[in-house]
């Protein structure tokens, strides 16, 4: 009876395997257009569906994907990034949820379900079609562990389960579609700056961005280390400690590094009401200004960069 079960459940796993997703899509088209690519955003849905490639310079390709970890970002620039050649930037989230180091609690203000029950989804997928493993488990199956409707891509077309557009940009609908409670959706969580800091997720941290750096460095290229635009009810719950802790290691990398730019847009107050989808994420409108923003404030760092050595 339990081979009855599992010969239909290997068989989905494996027409899967082989329909179109966004993990692989994203991940196919920058090794397919490894000659093409200057400008790779890396992150979480903060970059994948605030900045818009048609918007940025000629070459950019957005590769970051809701509720990645920075952990997943750090192993996948291990993989592409020694493969493009003609790299000139890497743009990461440099968010606030990287530093809440074991000292964070549930904001009871806050709306939204907890992106964590998607671990083993992301696990599986990250693993299957990226061939990233942050873990000793050998596989997870899309099969049992899917809980974001992976399932659908047996029905629909490849443009639609890949989610995004052609340069992998993810839209989110029409702020007229957004929730009545959008400015206390995705709030982040609650910091006890009194509590200890989690060590080893420091030195994790602090490893990965330096191997990130390196890998950058290796291609003569330059690393953004960015704050995306925050609505006012997210920035109300930003803990002014918490964000001196983030400057004070960003200015420590820049001074190992010359070839870091750190653009924080956090607090940035040209983006109003109609930018934001919710508190953390920008909506179509907030995206495109966003986007044509930070390209004109690249080529003005970058331009300070070509003064120096590193160039």
């Amino acid at each position: 009876m339990a081979i009855l079960l599992i010969i239909p459940f290997t068989i989905i796993e494996i027409v899967l395997l082989h329909k179109v997703n966004e993990y692989s899509y994203k991940y196919n088209y920058v090794l397919e257009h490894k000659n093409d690519i200057r400008t790779l955003l890396l992150g979480n849905s903060h970059i994948a569906q605030g900045l818009i490639p048609d918007s940025m310079s000629e070459g950019t390709f957005n590769c970051a994907i809701a509720g990645r970890e920075i952990i997943y970002d750090f192993e996948l620039a291990k993989i592409l990034l020694p493969q493009l050649d003609k790299l000139e930037c890497v743009i990461i989230p440099f968010d606030y949820i990287q530093f809440y180091l074991g000292r964070s609690s549930a904001n009871p203000k806050g709306i939204g379900r907890d992106i964590g029950e998607f671990n083993a989804t992301r696990k599986c997928m990250y693993y299957k079609y990226m061939g990233l493993r942050v873990d000793e488990f050998w596989y997870w199956s899309e099969f049992v562990n899917s809980k974001l409707n992976f399932m659908s891509r047996l029905y629909i077309s490849d443009k639609e389960a890949r989610e995004c557009d052609s340069l992998g940009f993810t839209k989110l609908p029409s702020i007229k579609l957004r929730s009545q409670n959008w400015k206390y959706c995705a709030l982040p969580d609650i910091i006890n700056i009194h509590a200890p800091v989690d060590t080893e997720l420091n030195y994790q941290l602090h490893k990965g961005y330096k191997n990130l750096v390196r890998l950058v460095s290796q291609k003569r290229a330059v690393l953004i280390l960015l704050g995306t635009p925050m609505y006012k009810t997210y920035r109300d719950y930003m803990v002014p400690e918490v964000k001196k802790e983030m400057v004070d290691f960003a200015m420590k990398l820049k001074q190992e590094y010359s070839n870091i730019i750190y653009l924080d847009y956090t607090d940035d107050y040209r983006f109003g009401d109609s930018d934001f989808w919710d508190s953390s994420h920008l909506s179509e409108v907030g995206a495109i200004k966003f986007s044509k923003i930070l390209t004109e404030d690249i080529k003005k760092e970058t331009q300070k960069l070509k003064l120096t050595s590193f160039y």
